[in-house]
């Protein structure tokens, strides 16, 4: 049976190449994402990462949602550079453990918005420290960035396998509620168990990933 408490940490980024309007709809989709957990036995933290990362709400377990809506209105974006794999490092030690509200029985989730390529080094090293965690990963890439090349492979490296589950990519920023339903699916269907390797994971990143979810359909990469 799944795990009853859940823990999910949600990793936005605050880059320079992100519209203010988007980041904005970003938030929404963040608290709508919580008000669909609101039922459930959870936990919620908030990160932003830009050049540095910061964790707006460690986790907690807040039942009214103006107390979220509130919270995320005191967020401003950073609009610096995207050091992706700092950040991850940088939940793994700091959010993903006790100081950080983490419940040891509860199931570690982390979802990453993105909407390009990272400026720094060490993903893979980083991604590796949250699966020693047992930290099961959501990558969710905006816009047309991830069609090809580089930014679509760091998704793959991000994301927990099987990357069919784990990997999601919208058109833009007003997509995003398209993908919550199957997103919150995919979060409660986890069992506690993941599949690790570093072969198996550059084969997903080479070979591309099942399906995407865009804003009106499932799509082929």
């Amino acid at each position: 049976c799944p795990t009853s408490q859940i823990d999910i940490a949600f990793l936005l980024d605050g880059s320079g190449s992100v519209h203010y309007v988007d980041f904005s709809k970003m938030k929404a989709f963040v608290v709508e994402m919580i008000k669909s957990f609101i039922d459930h036995d959870t936990q919620f933290a908030i990160a932003q990462f830009s050049t540095d990362c910061t964790i707006h709400e460690k986790f907690q377990q807040i039942k009214n949602i103006t107390v979220w809506e509130d919270a995320m209105t005191q967020i401003h974006q950073k609009y610096q550079w995207t050091y992706t794999a700092t950040a991850i490092r940088q939940l793994v030690k700091q959010l993903f453990v006790s100081t950080g509200g983490a419940r040891p029985s509860a199931s570690k989730i982390l979802v990453v918005v993105t909407d390009g390529e990272s400026n720094d080094h060490s993903l893979t090293e980083a991604v590796q420290q949250a699966q020693a965690k047992n930290i099961t990963r959501y990558a969710i890439g905006v816009g047309n960035a991830f069609n090809v090349g580089k930014a679509k492979n760091e998704l793959a490296i991000i994301a927990s396998l099987p990357t069919s589950k784990h990997v999601f990519k919208v058109t833009d920023f007003d997509a995003l509620n398209s993908i919550r339903e199957q997103l919150k699916k995919n979060i409660i269907a986890i069992e506690g168990t993941q599949t690790t390797g570093d072969s198996s994971r550059m084969e997903f990143a080479q070979d591309g990933f099942s399906a995407a979810l865009t804003s009106n359909h499932f799509s082929p990469w």
